[in-house]
């Protein structure tokens, strides 16, 4: 999980290779962009460098050359990159409170309930149109590691309080369950959630 002055210098890094159409380059370059010495400031300490950091926080999409180049990671092949996200969730969820939200995941659970209730587009809502909600972003990084299947985290965390359901093979439809809608100040532990959500399904 990130604090937000490190999700300001990850976003600063990758949108100047972005921006400059590169996926690698120094870090005397990356130093000389504003954005990125702001947010080396605003979050290293002096003897902090930002190698340091991007060796220990970010390792999965920046690689640090001996001659001090900075690169995007190269993904791992689809299949192999999918059984990588699918351990990263089930690691995560076997470590989070089994009767309880934590604090993050409260903050992430208020924006995902109020993007679903408050949806007004006459289509129906997508788990892949929620995970664009920019405040559904911005909890979800502190709630969950990156790799951590989104989906997943729904089903097995807000389980009784939301309802899926496939529409082809590469969408699915989210909406609030009749439970929630009557009541969205009632917070109930998600192992009791996925359990009723099951017993509706079963």
């Amino acid at each position: 999980v990130f604090t937000p002055e490190e999700d300001e210098l990850r976003e600063a890094i990758l949108n100047s290779f972005k921006r400059r159409r590169v996926s690698s380059g120094s870090v005397d370059k990356l130093l000389g962009n504003r954005r990125i010495a702001s947010a080396c400031e605003a979050l290293l300490p002096p003897h902090v460098q930002l190698v340091d950091w991007i060796q220990h926080r970010v390792a999965a999409e920046l690689k640090v050359e001996e001659d001090g180049t900075v690169h995007r990671a190269v993904k791992p092949p689809k299949r192999e990159g999918a059984l990588l996200r699918e351990k990263a969730t089930a690691d995560f969820l076997a470590e989070v409170p089994e009767d309880d939200f934590t604090d993050a995941e409260l903050d992430l659970r208020s924006e995902v309930l109020d993007a679903v209730s408050n949806w007004s587009r006459p289509e129906q809502l997508t788990v892949s149109e929620l995970a664009q909600v920019p405040k559904v972003q911005a909890a979800r990084r502190q709630a969950m590691p990156e790799n951590v299947i989104f989906t997943s985290w729904l089903q097995h965390r807000l389980g009784g309080e939301l309802t899926f359901q496939w529409v082809g093979e590469n969408h699915m439809v989210i909406g609030l369950a009749a439970d929630a809608e009557h009541d969205r100040g009632f917070v109930q532990a998600p192992a009791q959630k996925w359990a009723n959500k099951k017993s509706r399904i079963a």
